[in-house]
């Protein structure tokens, strides 16, 4: 019996199915040589080359197809692929081809959302990915997007809801049907971690604090290392190899004012306006010559405790803690004050504070007034559906643990809740 390119096809088809791409790749290369303008082996060829890592030839074997057949699925993946070889206009173009062709195309839709909050425009993208989670409710990811673009809109109460849905999705370990690219494989590569780059990490942040120091002891304000890295100073002697930022502490009693004019009169810092908006008088956070993010955060003292925040619009997350002294500290060889009972200071934010933890939330960890609020519930559960997405299941667990720990503390979807424990579950 002779080559049927048909049947070759279906036994294509099967191998991606079963996450065999070196198969599909072999199978449509052999139906192509036989019909080269043979749409569905280009366009299944050009999504198992993509998964291979093969982009420019996934690019090449995409446009082919699409310029034999202008089908939305096609027109996706071509999109897909541009965008992850950073032709942001060109994928825009492809993505929008797709929907002119079909506007139920779901898929599209909700790359577009995607892309156009990104660039920033994001009543561009609400509209792009309403239109998408109508026409299928179940697609995972728009529904996590929607949750960012609301985020930035400062909508909490949606941004939850979406997700939320956007985890019972993938915490069923839902997967799409048919043969698309899957966008996470088009996120930017972390650096590998090498000495060199960690050593010129830790000379950015101590700079950055060194130099903060030298504008706050100028102006006469008091400041103390604070969370993240009074964790380092006390547990590694260091700053910790995988935190984002400078985190200093200042008594709420001193003048906001008098902290921005001094950093306003100093050239090395940048103030971020958006958050600065934001935060208003619970945090100031800058960046030493755009090197290093330096948060400030201040102090309140009241009825019988402390607490320090974070802001996002309207809402705020105060983690409550033991008033403390300070005391000083040598931290790489310079003179701070930290905590005096750092051990309680510690523990009250970070639990078992001793052990390395990358997985930590902060949102889910230490006393938080009121339990668990808004702001605090939509963070993590955004946290959480970045550790998923970013292919993280340990990280995902551990939220996932400390989360449902504080379901009690508002009135949980019954069926986040399932997803939750059934996760959990099968992480064992």
């Amino acid at each position: 019996m002779g080559f049927e390119p048909q049947a070759a096809f279906r036994e294509a088809a099967i191998a991606w199915s079963r996450a065999d791409p070196a198969r599909v790749i072999f199978l449509c290369r052999a139906i192509l040589e036989r019909v080269p303008d043979f749409p569905d082996a280009l366009n299944l060829l050009g999504v198992a080359l993509h998964s291979s890592g093969d982009r420019e030839a996934a690019l090449g074997t995409l446009q082919r197809a699409a310029a034999i057949v202008h089908r939305p699925d096609i027109l996706n993946n071509l999109g897909l692929a541009l965008r992850s070889l950073k032709n942001t206009d060109e994928a825009l173009d492809a993505f929008l081809a797709a929907v002119a062709v079909d506007e139920n195309f779901a898929e599209a839709q909700a790359n577009i959302g995607r892309l156009l909050c990104e660039t920033g425009n994001q009543a561009g993208a609400l509209k792009h990915l309403l239109r998408a989670v109508a026409v299928k409710p179940d697609l995972q990811r728009p529904h996590s997007d929607l949750g960012a673009v609301y985020m930035k809109l400062n909508r909490l109460e949606l941004a939850t809801r979406h997700y939320e849905e956007s985890l019972i999705l993938g915490l069923s370990r839902w997967q799409p049907t048919g043969a698309f690219l899957d966008s996470r494989a088009t996120e930017p590569e972390p650096d590998p971690v090498n000495e060199a780059a960690a050593a010129s990490r830790l000379a950015r942040f101590r700079a950055g604090l060194i130099a903060m120091k030298r504008v706050l002891d100028d102006a006469g304000i008091t400041f103390f290392l604070g969370d993240g890295t009074a964790l380092g100073c006390t547990r590694e002697k260091a700053f910790i190899s995988y935190d984002k930022d400078v985190d200093l502490g200042i008594d709420a009693a001193v003048p906001r004012s008098r902290v921005l004019q001094a950093l306003d009169e100093s050239s090395e810092f940048w103030i971020d306006p958006e958050r600065e908006s934001r935060n208003g008088e619970v945090l100031i956070c800058g960046s030493y010559r755009n090197l290093v993010a330096i948060d400030l955060f201040f102090y309140h003292y009241v009825d019988g405790y402390v607490w320090h925040g974070i802001r996002h619009g309207n809402e705020e997350t105060r983690w409550r803690q033991t008033p403390f002294g300070l005391a000083p500290v040598d931290f790489i060889g310079e003179n701070y004050l930290i905590p005096a009972d750092t051990d309680r200071y510690l523990t009250e934010l970070y639990d078992n504070w001793r052990l390395p933890d990358p997985d930590y939330s902060p949102y889910v960890t230490g006393d938080i007034v009121g339990g668990l609020p808004l702001m605090a519930k939509c963070y993590a559960l955004r946290d959480l559906q970045m550790a998923l997405g970013a292919g993280k299941p340990a990280k995902a667990a551990a939220i996932a643990r400390r989360l449902i720990d504080r379901l009690h503390l508002y009135d949980p979807s019954p069926r986040l809740a399932a997803a939750l424990a059934a996760f959990l579950a099968r992480s064992r």
